[in-house]
């Protein structure tokens, strides 16, 4: 135990002590604006003034000290703590506060681990630590935020569902104008609007060549020759014969 928290966990203990009794043998007068308060009332107001040892609900103080911890920037305080779920959040909260990474691995919890990685990961653009978090919702999450905050369109493709990846990459690819992020996509439907996009956005008609489907070819030249008003929320109609059929293509704005 460092020479600060041993100062701090006596400093507990004796204000315990003198909170009941005084030299006299008298009982001590608490004249704080909490003295005279009753219930949960007053732990509250014990708690807000971070003075933890006169909470008395166990719940109360554990996150009193919890918040004393992080205001002394100090990780061993959290051991103080007497219910686990409430340490391993101040542990938590510690990691978060030193950008350290590896507070997270000492946590012995699943779900305050697993959000320890996932917090360091998007609060220092670190993808690499999403891959610890394993709740799927969390974790496709990590990536796309990370995604969007550096613009690499290539983390788009950790997500599982293609049309979440393909919106992420279209995304990114109109944030920077980068029409290689096209490559990216699932399918050649999704490349070619990509590409129309690029064409649009960065008024580059050559990029209407390389569209394969002619309908959406047609309506990148049409763009340019002031015909056409294709916007984000273009969508074929179902019998053009150019629409595609394969089941993995859809439309991704």
């Amino acid at each position: 135990m460092s020479h600060k928290t041993l100062i701090i966990a006596i400093l507990l203990a004796l204000s315990l002590v003198l909170a009941s009794c005084n030299p006299t043998g008298g009982a001590t007068v608490d004249t704080s604006d909490c003295a005279s308060m009753e219930g949960s009332a007053k732990d509250s107001c014990y708690s807000e003034k971070l003075e933890c040892s006169k909470v008395e609900s166990d719940t109360l103080r554990d996150s009193c000290v919890a918040e004393l911890a992080v205001e002394a920037d100090d990780l061993n305080v959290c051991d103080l703590i007497q219910k686990d779920s409430t340490k391993y959040y101040c542990q938590h909260q510690i990691a978060q506060l030193r950008a350290d990474v590896e507070i997270c691995d000492i946590i012995e919890d699943t779900y305050w681990q697993e959000n320890c990685y996932y917090n360091y990961a998007l609060n220092n653009n670190e993808a690499e630590f999403c891959a610890l978090v394993d709740r799927e919702e969390q974790n496709e999450e990590c990536y796309k935020e990370i995604a969007a905050a550096t613009n690499n369109a290539e983390l788009c493709l950790e997500l599982k569902d293609f049309v979440d990846a393909d919106r992420c990459i279209m995304h990114i690819a109109k944030e920077v104008v980068d029409v290689e992020m096209c490559d990216l996509m699932s399918n050649s439907w999704n490349t070619d609007l990509c590409l129309l996009r690029m064409a649009q956005i960065g008024d580059n008609e050559e990029l209407c060549d390389e569209i394969g489907f002619s309908a959406m070819q047609n309506d990148c030249y049409a763009f340019f020759e002031g015909d056409g008003n294709v916007t984000d929320e273009r969508v074929l109609e179902e019998n053009n014969e150019d629409t595609p059929t394969d089941d993995n293509s859809e439309e991704v704005l």
